[in-house]
């Protein structure tokens, strides 16, 4: 009985892998103001938790990260909100203001006086 569980289970996870994952695609998100490391581990965790995204790799010397996506989960719209809900801009879309100020100084932008 066992053994006939395990092997419904398994054909169940193939068929979901293989015929319900939609189109990925993948995009650069251009993200200005990262400062550090702290950034960059903030934004790639953040991202991962969402639902649709499968890679992120942020790039510290361009200040970007290529973000792999399904299509029919999440958009650049959404990621681009997510990263700003971080405390980051995310292309044009603002960081939110909240969300910058509880960052760590390291990842704020310095203010020249």
């Amino acid at each position: 009985m066992k053994k006939i569980l395990f092997k419904t289970f398994i054909s169940t996870l193939l068929f979901t892998n293989i015929f319900c994952s939609g189109e990925k695609s993948t995009v650069k998100i251009n993200l200005p103001t990262i400062q550090c490391g702290m950034c960059e581990d903030t934004i790639e965790k953040g991202l991962k938790k969402t639902t649709g995204i499968s890679m992120v790799s942020v790039d510290m010397k361009n200040k970007s990260a290529n973000v792999t996506y399904d299509i029919e989960r999440v958009d650049v719209t959404k990621i681009e909100k997510i990263i700003s809900d971080l405390g980051y801009m995310a292309n044009n879309t603002i960081a939110n203001n909240k969300a910058y100020e509880k960052l760590p100084m390291c990842c704020q932008i310095p203010v020249s006086k």
